[in-house]
């Protein structure tokens, strides 16, 4: 891991195929992009690498601080979707949804389980945030199973 006066340098390279798709390179990796005017279903379009990207981020984040605040994950989804506008092109609004299943005692600190769910359980926690509302709003839900 990179000191915290260094800076994390990045590239990847992508390369025209033909006029139906092209590849981008990082490390090892390579994905497939729809570069194709028509489309094509097996591959990730520049919007959707992008809301791809952000889903990683968020994700990498998540990982990052669940162990300091107690947190043991269980299971993590982050869906994203935008709208974007064709004239002239641009993302008009983008939202994303966290579900993130967790096991942890400081939960019932936010939400309070009836006596049957006392002590350790399990909770799915669900925050969905948009850029088309007011910077920085966001809703959250608790929803708790055994």
């Amino acid at each position: 891991m990179a000191q915290p006066d260094q800076k994390l340098r990045f590239s990847v390279a992508a390369v025209r195929q033909d006029a139906h798709g092209s590849a981008a390179r990082t490390k090892q990796a390579e994905i497939t992009l729809d570069t194709d005017l028509k489309g094509r279903a097996d591959a990730f379009n520049p919007a959707e690498l992008l809301l791809a990207a952000l889903a990683a981020c968020i994700i990498k984040g998540i990982e990052r601080v669940t162990p300091t605040i107690g947190f043991q994950a269980r299971g993590l989804e982050v869906r994203v979707s935008s709208v974007r506008q064709d004239v002239p092109p641009r993302m008009e609004s983008i939202e994303y949804e966290i579900i993130l299943e967790v096991k942890s005692r400081s939960l019932w600190t936010f939400a309070p389980p009836p006596s049957p769910w006392a002590g350790w359980g399990y909770a799915a926690m669900v925050v969905t945030s948009s850029s088309s509302v007011a910077p920085g709003a966001a809703s959250s839900s608790l929803l708790m199973s055994r």
